[in-house]
């Protein structure tokens, strides 16, 4: 889906989503969606979903360790022994070079060539990997980046931008549910909340949407993220 823009009778801009084929083919029907609720919505979700005491420890440990994993001295050590590989493979080829015809030199030559730059950029990884080894990455240095997401106005669109960049993968949307895919292992999210279209805002924790005019009758959220299920019922709110 694109984001666009348009005028109403009073000429009031609206933005929105909408899907390209939809303009473009006339073959979609799926149904435009509110720009400021929708985005308001999948960061509020991601709020929700990824910001509690225990997934951002679960996630503050993961990249810890995956960091040390990917930047550690066996990785180093992997790398150097794959330049090694590929050097050597690369004098096989030259002392082959010595007994082969002319009429067949092309061919080792190419693969002398493709060869060295493997070997090329195997070095280049190596020498970024020895800078980043260098740099220490712990659990407690990622819960303090995760903690500055805390207590976020969702109505700032900045902040809600920041929020769907860092903790959003994919988002698949349909008339009738939202399915959002984090950027944490084995982690899915199905909404399924109604007609957005229909849906002004939902009440939601003490957080509010940026358009308040009407609430769908019921919806569920169903949030699948590694083994944690939960479920909540939205009811309509008086206004």
């Amino acid at each position: 889906m694109t984001a666009e823009s348009g005028y109403s009778s009073t000429g009031e801009m609206h933005n929105y989503y909408s899907c390209s084929r939809r303009k473009r083919y006339k073959n979609c029907n799926k149904a435009i969606e509110k720009k400021d609720f929708l985005e308001w919505y999948i960061a509020e979700q991601a709020v929700e979903a990824v910001l509690t005491p225990h997934r951002m420890k679960y996630i503050a440990e993961s990249v810890a360790k995956q960091y040390a994993n990917e930047f550690g001295h066996f990785r180093i050590n992997e790398l150097e022994k794959q330049i090694n590989r590929v050097n050597r493979e690369i004098d096989k080829c030259v002392d082959t070079l010595l007994d082969t015809p002319k009429s067949a030199q092309k061919r080792i030559n190419a693969r002398i060539e493709e060869l060295e730059a493997q070997e090329n950029d195997l070095s280049t990884d190596l020498a970024k990997l020895k800078i980043a080894t260098n740099i220490r990455l712990t659990s407690d240095d990622v819960m303090i980046w995760l903690k500055s997401f805390v207590g976020g106005d969702l109505m700032d669109a900045e902040y809600r931008r920041k929020i769907i960049d860092s903790f959003v993968n994919a988002i698949y949307l349909y008339d009738d549910q939202i399915i959002i895919y984090y950027n944490i292992k084995d982690s899915k999210q199905v909404s399924y909340i109604g007609m957005l279209e229909d849906a002004g805002a939902i009440s939601i924790g003490n957080g509010d949407s940026p358009e308040t005019k009407k609430l769908p009758s019921t919806g569920e959220s169903v949030r699948q993220l590694g083994d944690m299920v939960t479920r909540r019922r939205f009811e309509r709110r008086t206004l």
